[in-house]
């Protein structure tokens, strides 16, 4: 299954950047790795999508530095639905 990841601004909302990709997949700012978001508060690997039994996608976190967000709320796995941020 094919998904989408969509990187915003926070200022304004305007979308920087646009990922289509299948799991499992790494998103970090090393060369290399799936999704490469090139960012200071981005760890090398940063966090790890997957897909669960139901399907849905499912983030977690890799012991990243800043740790990654779902809704504003820190995780370290969460499955995701449409329109999270």
């Amino acid at each position: 299954m094919h998904f989408k990841l969509t990187l915003q601004n926070q200022v304004d909302g305007l979308t920087c950047r646009v990922w289509n990709f299948t799991v499992p997949a790494v998103a970090g700012r090393e060369p290399g790795v799936d999704i490469c978001i090139e960012h200071d508060s981005i760890s090398r690997k940063h966090c790890q999508f997957s897909q669960n039994f139901e399907g849905a996608l499912v983030i977690k976190d890799l012991q990243s530095m800043n740790g990654t967000y779902v809704n504003d709320s820190r995780i370290q796995q969460k499955a995701l639905t449409p329109g999270e941020t």
